[in-house]
């Protein structure tokens, strides 16, 4: 079986997100092959992203068996090294990625989770990520995760508003559900520091990316100064080897790739691989969505993350497997086992 055609498309789907993401989120694409079959998958990048796929990816792709995922990677990386060592090249790599691991499954009428060499479909604890903390509640969610709503630049007074909400959180789903605080690199390590120890009595899981993504040191220190919580981070890292370099340094206690960014399933993959050996959790960001939940299954991460307010990739797709009693699992159907929502295809 070969690739015939390579067709990345925004969807149409998207609401009209805010700042960066408005153009820079996800893009969508669709691998075509000359049996008649259609791999799908989700990169980030957006715009931009696409117009990598369509000019730097089809002279790889075309006429290549899908089963080459790994040297098509390693291709498409050396194409776009020059400008794209992480950020939207690499992300661009992912979507066609996922999409060529989509095929694979359908080739081989086998869920990816099997694929990738896992037999058990264990369900996941799912965290859901959003303020709405009730409508959680209701909708089955077990684990939390918020946002804080001050930084450095906002002084004590800043302080007591993060101790406030996530204390409100606290109050709101009890003492023992897990509740988690996202800072997307909002902090300094000296913040993040006197915030850990005033957030102690909330007993949070973790503190999700105090500090900006290449602050190699900053985590190192965070890692071995706070002790109330443990240190995630790698929503915005890329590569085996961004990874590599958070690994050795010891700067988190949790490692977060996005399969939709980070280079793809096949990057991915070895990014859980790295960690297993070196006994570092990995909880993949926006891992209960359908691209990355086949890899959380198959590498037995611990939970899986459901962002529940702003943009969602799952609203391309119909077929997303539902939230049952807290836990989410794959379903059993060739490849990623679900298809576009008449909306979202391409036009």
């Amino acid at each position: 079986m070969k690739i015939t055609e390579v067709l990345p498309f925004y969807p149409n789907y998207q609401p009209t997100p805010r700042g960066w993401r408005e153009k820079f989120w996800n893009f969508c694409v669709e691998i075509h092959t000359d049996q008649g079959l259609i791999g799908i998958g989700c990169g980030g990048g957006g715009v931009a992203a696409i117009e990598i796929v369509k000019h730097a990816f089809p002279k790889i792709l075309l006429g290549r068996d899908p089963f080459d995922v790994e040297q098509l990677w390693e291709e498409m990386c050396w194409e776009t090294i020059a400008y794209g060592r992480k950020g939207i090249a690499v992300m661009a790599i992912s979507g066609v990625d996922i999409a060529l691991w989509d095929l694979i499954g359908k080739i081989k009428k086998e869920p990816v989770y099997k694929c990738l060499g896992s037999t058990e479909n264990t369900p996941v604890l799912a965290y859901a990520t959003g303020e709405n903390i009730s409508a959680n509640i209701d909708s089955g969610f077990r684990a939390f995760k918020i946002s804080k709503v001050a930084g450095p630049a906002d002084g004590s007074k800043g302080m007591r508003r993060n101790v406030e909400r996530v204390a409100n959180a606290r109050e709101q789903i009890g003492s023992e559900a897990e509740l988690m605080l996202d800072c997307w690199m909002g902090w300094n390590v000296d913040y993040t520091i006197e915030m850990a120890e005033q957030l102690a009595p909330y007993n949070l899981k973790w503190i999700e990316e105090p500090l900006l993504a290449d602050d190699y040191n900053g985590y190192t220190r965070l890692t071995s100064e706070v002790s109330s919580t443990q240190i995630a981070t790698g929503e915005h890292e890329f590569t085996q080897y961004g990874f590599q370099e958070l690994i050795a340094r010891k700067a988190a206690h949790i490692i977060q790739p996005d399969v939709s960014w980070c280079g793809g399933i096949t990057e991915a993959k070895k990014i859980c691989d790295l960690a297993n050996k070196n006994n570092i959790t990995v909880i993949p960001h926006r891992g209960g969505e359908v691209w990355g939940l086949h890899l959380v299954t198959a590498m037995q991460c611990p939970r899986a993350e459901i962002g529940t307010e702003g943009v969602k990739s799952d609203s391309a797709v119909e077929g997303v497997p539902e939230l049952i009693d807290g836990y989410l699992s794959p379903f059993d159907k060739p490849g990623l086992g679900v298809k576009w929502c008449d909306n979202s295809s391409p036009p």
